[in-house]
């Protein structure tokens, strides 16, 4: 089950994009509402600075922190207990775009490699202090955008990239967590991310899940 968008998540990733107000290595280039894909504010990191994942509040955790008792206690009480708790994880590569543009979404990979490692912190504290396996959801839209208008591109097989059956996670913290990520055509965000998300959880290597487009 999903924890949904609700409360300061309801306009999906826009509370991690306003963090970059008051982030020393960024400056904003001009302000925007959330009304529609790129109607948001842009930033800019500055010539000769580089962006620290430290710096970056995604936020992930906190709100797991706070809804997954509540979710266990509902689950338990109704009796349904085989079902999972699930993570939306926005890609690193939609965040960048949204915050800094195509231009530098496509052409300067430390962005979106900053996004990916403060992701996979997130996916540390998170895998650390869950009691049970948890589902993580890679949200590529700008990837499923591309499919529907430019075709099917680079799709892999319901089992994941290798063909091979989803392996079962190994490690202290991994035990039974699922990675999933939609296709995505040409060059993707969401294999390398579904990578470093997988290796934040030792030995879940070909854990991603990717699905088919009807």
């Amino acid at each position: 089950m999903t924890d949904g968008e609700t409360g300061d998540r309801a306009i999906w990733c826009s509370r991690t994009i306003e963090w970059l107000r008051i982030n020393p290595d960024t400056e904003l280039v001009h302000d925007g509402v959330y009304t529609d894909y790129g109607a948001g504010p842009l930033y800019r990191v500055p010539d000769g600075g580089s962006l620290d994942p430290k710096n970056l509040h995604l936020n992930y955790f906190d709100a797991f922190a706070e809804s997954f008792p509540a979710f266990k206690y509902l689950r338990d009480r109704a009796g349904h207990t085989g079902i999972r708790f699930q993570v939306g994880l926005p890609s690193p590569l939609d965040i960048t775009m949204l915050a800094f543009g195509m231009d530098v979404a496509m052409s300067d990979r430390d962005i979106p490699q900053a996004w990916a490692e403060a992701t996979v912190d997130q996916v540390h504290r998170i895998t650390e202090a869950a009691d049970e396996p948890i589902v993580f959801q890679i949200e590529p839209p700008a990837g499923l955008i591309a499919v529907g208008r430019g075709g099917r591109g680079n799709q892999a097989n319901d089992s994941g990239t290798s063909g091979a059956g989803p392996a079962r996670p190994g490690g202290p913290h991994a035990q039974g967590h699922t990675f999933r990520s939609p296709p995505v055509p040409g060059r993707s965000s969401a294999p390398g991310v579904a990578g470093h998300v997988r290796r934040a959880a030792p030995g879940a290597a070909g854990q991603c899940r990717r699905r088919r487009l009807p």
